[in-house]
């Protein structure tokens, strides 16, 4: 490792200067380790308090109301997307229906296939995954 690295390393490298050993059987090693590094505990300290204070209990309610806020929001707009389409649908089966019944009717048969194919391969269980289970 070349000088200037070591140079910028600054305090850090003196505490790897000290060897590590098993602190059960060397206790005066201890108290050494604490004092060399309670200095550094306690910076550390102060750059955690400064750098990341803790929320408040009032500023983490604030936060959840938002969220909940936020969460109704898309619920309602979710919710009119759905009726949105379903009055598209209903508006369209009727008008249909008006015009022509035998396209009508074709058109309601076609669903009706489509909902049992789908209801029976996507979302029936199989058999296996119930014993399974």
């Amino acid at each position: 490792m070349s000088e200037k690295q070591d140079n910028k390393k600054g305090h850090v490298d003196s505490l790897h200067q000290v060897p590590m050993f098993n602190h059960a059987t060397h206790p005066e090693q201890d108290s050494a380790w604490e004092e060399r590094l309670h200095p550094h505990w306690e910076h550390l300290d102060e750059w955690s308090d400064r750098h990341s204070p803790h929320p408040s209990a009032a500023h983490i309610q604030q936060a959840l109301l938002q969220a909940k806020k936020r969460n109704r929001r898309r619920l309602w707009k979710e919710l009119l997307v759905l009726w949105s389409a379903a009055l598209l649908l209903v508006g369209g089966g009727c008008s249909l229906a008006q015009a022509n019944w035998y396209i009508y009717v074709w058109m309601q048969l076609i669903s009706l296939c489509g909902a049992v194919l789908i209801w029976a391969i996507c979302i029936h269980p199989s058999n296996g995954s119930e014993q399974n289970e």
